[in-house]
């Protein structure tokens, strides 16, 4: 950070907490703040102070001297919280100020000092900022820019560094990450001895901002499109782009093709002919999968509609027992009604289980196909990306046996019905036990076959489609 300006920001920061105030769009928790300005005096911290607020608040304090980290430090700052236990925020400003010279490894010189200070702000939940400088020597990578080794960006949860746009300018821009927070930069402007927030951009924004805008064309030219192929010079002249390079266009399709284009759902790939290399584009199977599947299960319902219609099972129909069962029965005597009882009672319970099973397998079997439509986003967005097609293409293949294992058990449950429905052959001599007998037998074995054929869907269907 910039001597002048650090100052500053930790102050607005200090100032937030101990006011309960947002700093920038960030809700505070109010409490007491403690700001060891080690590096200043209190004069120069109240001249600032007076400058960002008219009243201070009562639950800021300073101080601009300590004892060092390895000689003390900790234990005055637990003194401190003793007397203020509703402490929320430390500011130690600056690291070096507190530090002992050490001929111990610098790594782990630096990894121990902020190792420390973090395990003193595990302990009591709060937050412990310390102020850091960093070196003139620029770096593609800011963080790389702090002063001393990666230890001390390695053992802190959080790094901030901020960089002014131009030494003799107004604008700066705060670098954030850390182990509980997305990569984001802070565009500010020091105006009034205060630093205002211009812009926020998190990690998604950066890398939308980072994508060249020639690919924002190419996912809009492909929006009504399922797929298209050419070479890189007819698709430059389809976008009516005048400044790209054949050459650039094909290497920036490559190069995004399992990030930007992959997140517009859009599939790249090139074929070598004799004139040169071809492009083709198309729209992935995460569109047009759910349709496909609803296709699929359209097909699968008209097949059923058809078999239904053909069989007459177009409306509902009732089943009765026949007339001469029900007149044996009307007409049974007491002693007669026992052995009829029981037979009842038995196949009653036959049928009673067996129905449980037919049901529970059925539901069973349609809850399978429900909850391969509720998760079919995940395995169809295997089709975005080459190597994990495969995983697309069995899935689909899975959910198109699901669906005729269920045309199989309708079918089957259908065929049940047309048996129900049909009235048995009735002798009118034989006694009532016997004619009650003969039909529940009969509606029984066509249950055990019914809940066979259920039972065995799943496998006929592997069978037929070499799952």
């Amino acid at each position: 950070m910039y001597l002048f300006y650090e100052l500053n920001l930790m102050l607005k920061l200090c100032l937030c907490v101990s006011q309960g105030t947002p700093f920038w769009e960030i809700p505070t928790t109010q409490g007491d703040v403690l700001y060891l300005c080690l590096e200043d005096t209190f004069y120069r911290i109240q001249d600032r102070l007076f400058r960002l607020t008219d009243e201070a608040s009562k639950h800021l304090h300073f101080a601009v001297a300590s004892c060092k980290l390895t000689d003390g430090l900790v234990g005055q700052l637990e003194e401190y919280l003793k007397a203020y236990p509703d402490s929320r925020l430390i500011v130690i400003d600056t690291l070096q100020k507190i530090r002992t010279a050490s001929k111990e490894n610098a790594y782990a010189n630096d990894y121990g000092d902020i190792s420390l200070i973090k395990d003193f702000a595990d302990r009591h939940a709060l937050a412990v900022v310390v102020v850091h400088h960093i070196r003139k020597q620029k770096d593609n990578d800011v963080f790389n820019q702090v002063s001393g080794t990666t230890g001390l960006t390695g053992s802190a949860d959080t790094n901030f560094v901020l960089e002014k746009t131009n030494r003799a300018g107004d604008t700066a821009v705060l670098y954030a990450t850390g182990r509980d927070i997305e990569y984001q930069e802070f565009t500010l402007r020091f105006r009034d001895c205060s630093w205002e927030l211009l812009e926020r951009k998190g990690q998604e924004q950066l890398a939308a901002a980072s994508v060249p805008p020639v690919l924002f064309r190419v996912a809009a030219f492909m929006q009504d499109k399922r797929e298209w192929s050419g070479t890189a010079t007819e698709l430059l002249e389809q976008l009516g782009e005048t400044d790209t390079a054949p050459t650039v266009i094909t290497k920036l399709l490559n190069e995004y093709r399992i990030t930007f284009l992959k997140d517009n759902n859009l599939v790249y790939d090139y074929r070598r002919i004799k004139a040169g290399r071809r492009i083709v584009l198309a729209k992935g199977a995460v569109t047009y999968g759910l349709e496909l599947m609803m296709a699929l299960f359209n097909i699968v319902q008209g097949l059923i509609s058809t078999i239904m219609n053909a069989a007459g099972f177009g409306s509902a129909t009732d089943t009765v027992l026949p007339q001469e069962i029900v007149t044996a029965v009307e007409d049974c005597g007491f002693f007669e009604s026992i052995p009829l009882w029981a037979v009842t009672l038995i196949g009653g319970l036959f049928i009673t289980v067996l129905s449980f099973i037919m049901i529970m397998s059925v539901y069973g079997r349609f809850f399978k196909l429900y909850l391969y439509t509720a998760i079919a986003p995940v395995p169809l967005s295997a089709f975005a990306g080459e190597p994990s097609q495969s995983v697309g293409k069995s899935f689909i293949k899975s959910y198109s046996a699901v669906c005729l294992e269920g045309a199989i058990i309708v079918l089957a449950c259908i065929i049940f019905s047309l048996f129900a429905a049909a009235p048995p052959v009735v002798n009118p001599d034989a006694a009532a036990v016997t004619m009650v007998w003969s039909y529940v037998g009969e509606l029984i074995f066509n249950m055990l076959i019914l809940v066979g054929a259920v039972k065995m869907a799943d496998r006929v269907v592997r069978e037929m489609m070499g799952l």
